[in-house]
């Protein structure tokens, strides 16, 4: 969704490669493993940046973790 927003409404903010080419991972590139993604749970080789819990009225609540990819050892 962010890029697809990058790319048609705002392309000049568009991450771009050395040729000037828009980049989507997974899309315009060979898929590259991200330092940062937004998941439910925390995961196993992710460190956890924050958490944010949210109430629903019908069904469980819970939380959205922001998750930074551990560095390789």
């Amino acid at each position: 969704m962010v890029n697809g927003w990058f790319q048609y409404a705002h392309p000049q903010d568009a991450p771009r490669d050395a040729k000037g080419a828009i980049v989507v991972p997974g899309m315009t590139t060979d898929f590259v493993s991200l330092r940062y993604k937004i998941a439910n749970a925390p995961q196993a080789g992710w460190k956890e940046l924050r958490a944010f819990p949210y109430r629903r009225w019908l069904g469980r609540s819970g939380k959205i973790h922001v998750l930074e990819q551990e560095p390789a050892r």
